[in-house]
């Protein structure tokens, strides 16, 4: 009775191991399918989502690329044009008297012209040469004014201190054109070159 009894328990127990064992198989089987289902799912997705993040780059590439193009160019135009009003103030300031005038007239036009390219463009340029640009054209306003002011009032025959304080504010108005202008116009240009990959760093 006890062995037979052993024969059915030893029976069921391959039974249930066995059952057991394909219910796992089967598990196993259906689980690798729907991790192999969903990493191919996921892997599509992002096969999808690197495609588009490559064409939106390309796009911002492109966009970006045509802000740099009109930035680089506004840059240049605005630099000649600064190079062009330097020449002007110096000739408004050497002039004969003949000429004051006319050279007043054209410094004037000159500075008309940065002032408009500069507030026309001011949208494409970084901040250091904005803040450089405008500190440029007053200081070399405010200096050719200046100049032109202590002109007149040699003219009127000053006294002895009087023609010293004149001629004073003639030397301060010709720092400012001739070494504190300058210094704006390299910082600009040195800004210019670190903007368009121009700069040579050693």
């Amino acid at each position: 009775m006890i062995d037979f009894l052993e024969s059915d328990f030893s029976k069921y127990v391959v039974a249930v191991t066995a059952v057991s064992f394909l219910f796992r198989s089967i598990i196993k089987f259906w689980l690798d399918k729907e991790t192999r289902s969903f990493q191919n799912n996921l892997e599509s997705k992002l096969s999808d989502y690197e495609h588009k993040l490559e064409k939106e780059r390309i796009k911002l590439q492109i966009s970006y690329g045509g802000i740099f193009e009109k930035q680089a160019s506004a840059l240049l135009s605005l630099h000649k044009s600064i190079i062009k009003l330097q020449e002007e103030a110096d000739l408004a300031t050497i002039s004969f008297p003949e000429d004051v005038g006319k050279s007043k007239l054209r410094f004037r036009e000159s500075w008309s012209i940065v002032r408009n390219e500069y507030r026309e463009n001011r949208v494409l340029f970084p901040e250091d040469i904005d803040d450089a640009v405008k500190a440029f054209l007053e200081k070399i306003f405010m200096a050719v004014r200046e100049y032109h002011s202590a002109e007149r009032q040699l003219l009127r025959v000053p006294t002895g201190e009087e023609f010293d304080n004149i001629i004073d504010k003639q030397d301060a108005a010709f720092e400012v054109i001739r070494v504190e202008v300058p210094d704006i116009e390299k910082k600009i240009v040195d800004s210019i070159r670190a903007k368009i990959g121009a700069s040579v760093d050693y």
